[in-house]
Protein backbone atom coordinates (compact mmCIF):
# COMPACT_ATOMS: atom_id res chain seq x y z
CA UNK A 1 0.00 0.00 0.00
CA UNK A 2 1.11 3.41 -0.65
CA UNK A 3 -0.29 6.19 0.35
CA UNK A 4 -0.85 9.61 -1.33
CA UNK A 5 1.84 12.32 -1.23
CA UNK A 6 4.29 9.58 -1.12
CA UNK A 7 7.72 10.30 -2.59
CA UNK A 8 8.43 9.15 -5.92
CA UNK A 9 11.58 7.77 -7.67
CA UNK A 10 12.40 10.03 -11.54
CA UNK A 11 10.72 7.31 -13.29
CA UNK A 12 7.56 8.79 -10.65
CA UNK A 13 7.48 4.89 -8.70
CA UNK A 14 6.98 4.99 -5.23
CA UNK A 15 9.76 5.01 -3.24
CA UNK A 16 8.33 3.83 0.01
CA UNK A 17 5.61 1.29 0.84
CA UNK A 18 3.66 1.56 4.32
CA UNK A 19 2.28 -2.33 3.44
CA UNK A 20 3.54 -5.14 1.93
CA UNK A 21 0.74 -7.92 1.50
CA UNK A 22 2.86 -11.49 0.98
CA UNK A 23 0.86 -14.63 -0.41
CA UNK A 24 2.71 -17.91 0.30
CA UNK A 25 2.05 -21.16 0.08
CA UNK A 26 5.53 -23.10 -0.58
CA UNK A 27 7.64 -20.58 0.36
CA UNK A 28 6.09 -19.23 3.54
CA UNK A 29 9.26 -20.11 5.81
CA UNK A 30 11.58 -17.68 3.84
CA UNK A 31 9.35 -15.18 3.31
CA UNK A 32 8.73 -14.99 7.34
CA UNK A 33 12.10 -15.55 8.39
CA UNK A 34 14.05 -13.69 5.28
CA UNK A 35 11.50 -11.12 3.83
CA UNK A 36 9.97 -10.07 7.17
CA UNK A 37 13.42 -8.98 9.00
CA UNK A 38 14.36 -7.24 5.55
CA UNK A 39 11.22 -5.40 5.58
CA UNK A 40 11.22 -4.63 9.43
CA UNK A 41 15.40 -3.30 8.42
CA UNK A 42 13.88 -1.05 5.59
CA UNK A 43 11.22 0.48 7.70
CA UNK A 44 7.63 -1.10 6.17
CA UNK A 45 5.63 -0.20 9.49
CA UNK A 46 3.02 -2.91 8.21
CA UNK A 47 3.69 -6.80 6.59
CA UNK A 48 1.04 -9.17 5.84
CA UNK A 49 1.58 -12.74 5.28
CA UNK A 50 -1.09 -14.65 3.96
CA UNK A 51 -0.77 -17.90 4.81
CA UNK A 52 -2.38 -20.11 2.19
CA UNK A 53 -1.59 -23.72 3.46
CA UNK A 54 -3.33 -22.70 7.23
CA UNK A 55 -5.75 -20.00 5.81
CA UNK A 56 -4.54 -17.71 8.63
CA UNK A 57 -3.05 -14.15 8.06
CA UNK A 58 0.00 -13.13 10.06
CA UNK A 59 0.10 -9.72 10.63
CA UNK A 60 3.11 -8.38 11.71
CA UNK A 61 3.58 -4.43 12.92
CA UNK A 62 6.30 -1.91 14.53
CA UNK A 63 9.74 -2.57 13.08
CA UNK A 64 12.20 -3.04 15.78
CA UNK A 65 16.01 -3.21 16.19
CA UNK A 66 17.23 -6.76 16.94
CA UNK A 67 20.59 -8.24 17.52
CA UNK A 68 19.48 -11.64 16.84
CA UNK A 69 17.81 -11.28 13.47
CA UNK A 70 20.35 -11.34 10.71
CA UNK A 71 19.22 -8.25 9.61
CA UNK A 72 19.46 -6.32 12.73
CA UNK A 73 15.71 -5.58 12.69
CA UNK A 74 12.52 -7.64 13.47
CA UNK A 75 8.69 -6.85 14.06
CA UNK A 76 7.81 -6.08 17.62
CA UNK A 77 3.93 -6.93 17.35
CA UNK A 78 3.07 -10.64 15.86
CA UNK A 79 -0.41 -11.45 15.25
CA UNK A 80 -2.45 -14.52 13.53
CA UNK A 81 -5.97 -13.84 12.05
CA UNK A 82 -8.08 -16.72 11.59
CA UNK A 83 -11.36 -16.56 9.32
CA UNK A 84 -14.06 -14.60 10.70
CA UNK A 85 -11.83 -12.14 12.38
CA UNK A 86 -11.07 -8.67 10.73
CA UNK A 87 -8.23 -6.60 10.11
CA UNK A 88 -7.67 -3.05 9.92
CA UNK A 89 -4.34 -1.56 7.88
CA UNK A 90 -2.77 1.29 10.00
CA UNK A 91 -2.84 3.76 7.05
CA UNK A 92 -6.17 3.22 6.56
CA UNK A 93 -7.80 2.38 9.29
CA UNK A 94 -11.26 2.93 8.09
CA UNK A 95 -10.90 0.11 5.42
CA UNK A 96 -11.45 -2.83 6.93
CA UNK A 97 -11.33 -6.87 5.38
CA UNK A 98 -12.42 -9.38 6.77
CA UNK A 99 -9.91 -12.33 6.90
CA UNK A 100 -12.04 -15.16 4.95
CA UNK A 101 -12.30 -12.53 1.80
CA UNK A 102 -8.30 -12.97 1.46
CA UNK A 103 -7.97 -16.80 0.94
CA UNK A 104 -9.34 -18.42 -2.13
CA UNK A 105 -12.75 -20.50 -2.04
CA UNK A 106 -12.59 -24.31 -1.51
Amino acid sequence: MVVLDTPTNAAGRPTHAVLIIEVTESSLTYDRDHKGPLYAAAGIGEYWLINLRERCLELYRQPVPDPASFSGWSYQDRQVLLEGDRVNPLAAPDIGRVIDRLFPSI
